[in-house]
């Protein structure tokens, strides 16, 4: 009759769920990974071979432009410098994903900060930099990726993707007691920080304590 009365699963064992929350670099170890690529330039080793990287500069504001604003990678690279104003930075969603095209271009401000603010002096002064209204701010045509990743591996420092810087300025904010919708706002979500609170509740709790200190009656 095409019945089956016993279960064919019950001998199949569950597969246990796996840990994907990621753990992002601390300050302290942001600031080293941002020193290892500066001072990787290109030079002569021990044995006359060159080493290094031409753009190690460059690489490193781009990374420290990244985790200092918040920018998705396609978004920093459609930032011109029009678009920087004194009250923040005219972030244009630049890049659709599936079934969210419905932020694709919207605007949102993303204040300027003084480690963003100092990162953005910077850049004005890199040799043969144009600061335009209609030049584009992020200093690299592709991505700091590879600088990224192998200043981690020199560190010992679990790898981190360009995405990730994102996430490390998302953590600093909420660590910093930045309120999570204002955190969303500058993040560019759209729901109030709901995202925010399933993503990062590892984050929020460890500072709760010292938030309550904070409320009087």
């Amino acid at each position: 009759a095409g019945q089956i009365r016993e279960n064919p699963l019950a001998e199949i064992g569950r597969v246990p769920l796996r840990n994907t929350q990621k753990e992002y670099p601390t300050g302290a170890e942001f600031a080293e990974i941002v020193a290892e690529v500066r001072n990787n330039k290109l030079r002569l080793d021990a044995r006359g071979r060159c080493t290094g990287y031409k753009h190690a500069e460059i690489s490193a504001l781009a990374i420290e432009f990244l985790a200092y604003s918040g920018l998705r990678i396609s978004e920093a690279k459609a930032l011109t410098w029009g678009s920087v104003k004194e009250d923040g930075l005219r972030a244009r969603t630049a890049k659709s994903r599936t079934g969210r095209n419905g932020g694709l271009g919207r605007i949102r401000v993303v204040p300027i900060g003084a480690k963003l603010a100092e990162v953005l002096a910077a850049l004005r002064a890199a040799p043969g930099s144009s600061t335009r209204a209609t030049d584009p701010v992020f200093p690299l045509a592709s991505s700091p990726r590879k600088a990224l990743i192998n200043a981690c591996r020199r560190l010992g420092i679990p790898p981190l993707c360009v995405h990730d810087l994102r996430h490390v300025f998302i953590t600093r904010c909420l660590e910093s007691g930045v309120p999570v919708p204002t955190v969303a706002a500058w993040a560019g979500h759209s729901d109030g920080g709901n995202l925010i609170l399933r993503t990062y509740s590892h984050v929020i709790p460890d500072h709760s304590a010292e938030q309550m200190q904070r409320v009087a009656f």
